[in-house]
């Protein structure tokens, strides 16, 4: 004859219990929310890395726009002094030429 724990197996073999599913379910819903947070925040990294990128690239060309400039002023000056070097020997004023 068979025993009543035949036809009723002890809880532990009925499978999960609502309090087992809500818990389940709550950790699902962790992880979901977890996996969320993480996407926006790779994102957001993500977009400040590309705009950290465009903005060096601004300043390296602003700074050998600059870099140039001056550069050019540099020799413009010299060249200035080259000439008035030049044209103070070629009138063979010596003390002219001495105080170019």
């Amino acid at each position: 004859m068979p025993t009543k724990t035949a036809f009723f197996p002890p809880a532990s073999q009925r499978g999960l219990t609502p309090f087992a599913w809500n818990l389940v379910a709550g950790i699902a819903c962790l992880v979901l929310a977890m996996g969320a947070y993480w996407s926006v925040l790779f994102n957001g990294y993500r977009t400040q890395q590309r705009e950290t990128e465009a903005q060096t690239w601004l300043r390296v060309g602003q700074i050998s726009h600059a870099v140039s400039v001056q550069v050019q002023t540099l020799l413009s000056g010299l060249d200035y002094t080259l000439q008035s070097l030049a044209t103070g020997y070629a009138a063979g004023d010596g003390a002219a030429f001495k105080w170019s």
